[in-house]
């Protein structure tokens, strides 16, 4: 899935993503194992070393959803200029790690001035 998010600089915003199958059936993420992360050019999160930041599986959220924050600090105008490429990865500390790429997209920030 390809997405183009606005944020205006200095916001708070909350990613929402649905993971699927190629059936389109909804993939459970906490029941199969998975980690969640979020990574752009500024940006670089997962669900293991910031779990206050993600929202897996939660009410009023449901299997295969999950609800990535980006902070104020995030999205301000140090860390964003314009356009930046994000992934959304599910991923398995196993040796070998696995990764899925499950989202990606660009993130626009916006100057509200």
């Amino acid at each position: 899935m390809a997405e183009e998010i606005r944020v205006l600089k200095g916001d708070t915003y909350d990613v929402i993503v649905s993971v699927r199958d190629s059936n389109n059936s909804l993939i459970g993420i906490v029941d199969g194992g998975w980690g969640v992360e979020f990574e752009s050019d500024t940006i670089s999160k997962n669900s293991v070393d910031n779990p206050g930041e993600f929202i897996i599986e939660q009410a009023p959220y449901t299997k295969g959803q999950v609800v990535i924050n980006l902070t104020s600090l995030e999205t301000g105008s140090e860390a964003a200029h314009c356009r930046k490429h994000f992934k959304v990865r599910l991923f398995k500390g196993m040796n070998p790690p696995i990764r899925k790429t499950v989202a990606t997209g660009d993130l626009y920030f916006i100057d509200e001035a």
